[in-house]
C-alpha cells in the first residue's frame, strides 16, 4: 500500500466516528493515494460495510461510487474479489456500473477466481448476463472457477446453464481442470446432468477420459457411473 488520507485510513480500519468527524471539517471524500484509490476502495478491500455506506450516502458518495484504481478496479470489483458479499449488494443498490478492470475482467470473474460463492450468486441475481462474459484472454467465469478448483462455483454457473467457451488459446474449463489436476472441480463439470456436452467442447479430453482419470486418481464417487472405460482411457495420457 501508499500513503493516503486520514480518510483512507479509517475507512481501512472501519473508524466510523473519525470517518464523520473528518467529513464533517471538510475531508475530501475523492482524493485518491498513490495507487489511485479512494477511501470506498478501501473500505471495500477490507470488508467495512457501515463505513462503505456512509461514504456512499456522504454529500460526494456519487464521485467515488465507480472510480478505478490503477489496475482499472472500481470498488465493485475489490468487493467482490474479496467475497464482500454484502458491500457487492450495496454497491449494486448505488448503482455502482459494471465496468471491467484493465485485464477485460468484470466483478463476476473476480468473484469465480476467489471461490466467493454468495458473491457469485448476488451479482449474478441483479445481472446474469454476465453469466458468459469473457475477459481479455477469452476466460469466463466457469473456466476462472475450473483453474483455481471452485466446485460449488463451477456447480452454481452450470446450473445456470452457462455456456462453454474456449479461450483464446483454445482450452475449455474442463481440460484446465485436468491439466492442472483439480479433481474436485472436474468431477462437478464432469458429473453435471448435461456431462454430455464434453463430447462436443472437450478439446483435450472427453467424458470417458475424463472418468477413467478420475478413477485412476481414487475418485470412488464416479465408480457407479455408467461409462465403459475400456478403450476410453488408452489415450489419456494424464492420468
Amino acid at each position: 500500500s501508499t500513503p493516503g488520507t486520514p480518510l483512507h485510513y479509517a475507512s481501512r480500519d472501519g473508524q466510523f466516528k473519525t470517518i464523520q468527524s473528518l467529513l464533517q471539517m471538510g475531508a475530501v471524500i475523492n482524493l485518491k493515494d498513490n495507487d489511485n484509490k479512494s477511501p470506498l476502495h478501501f473500505a471495500a478491500r477490507y470488508g467495512r460495510l457501515h463505513t462503505a455506506r456512509h461514504l456512499l450516502e456522504s454529500h460526494k458518495g456519487h464521485l467515488i461510487i465507480n472510480e478505478m484504481d490503477g489496475d482499472g478496479a472500481t470498488p465493485l470489483h475489490i468487493a467482490a474479489a474479496n467475497g464482500h458479499s454484502k458491500i457487492v449488494q450495496l454497491l449494486l443498490l448505488k448503482g455502482a456500473l459494471l465496468h471491467r478492470d484493465h485485464k477485460g475482467r468484470t466483478p463476476l470473474h473476480l468473484a469465480s477466481i476467489g471461490g466467493h460463492l454468495q458473491t457469485v450468486t448476488a451479482i449474478l441475481l441483479v445481472h446474469s448476463h454476465l453469466l458468459d462474459q469473457t475477459d481479455k484472454d477469452g476466460n469466463c467465469s466457469l473456466t476462472l472457477a475450473a483453474l483455481n478448483n471452485w466446485p460449488a462455483v463451477a456447480a452454481t454457473l452450470l446450473s445456470l446453464d452457462c455456456r462453454l467457451i474456449a479461450n483464446n488459446e483454445g482450452y475449455t474449463p474442463i481440460d484446465y481442470a485436468i491439466i492442472n489436476r483439480n479433481a474436485e472441480v472436474a468431477k462437478v463439470m464432469v458429473m453435471h446432468a448435461k456431462g454430455e456436452w464434453w463430447w462436443e467442447y472437450g478439446t483435450l479430453f472427453d467424458r470417458k477420459c475424463c472418468l477413467f482419470i478420475l478413477q485412476r486418481r481414487g475418485d470412488h464417487a464416479v465408480e457407479n457411473q455408467e461409462v465403459q472405460l475400456s478403450g476410453g482411457g488408452a489415450d489419456c495420457q494424464h492420468a
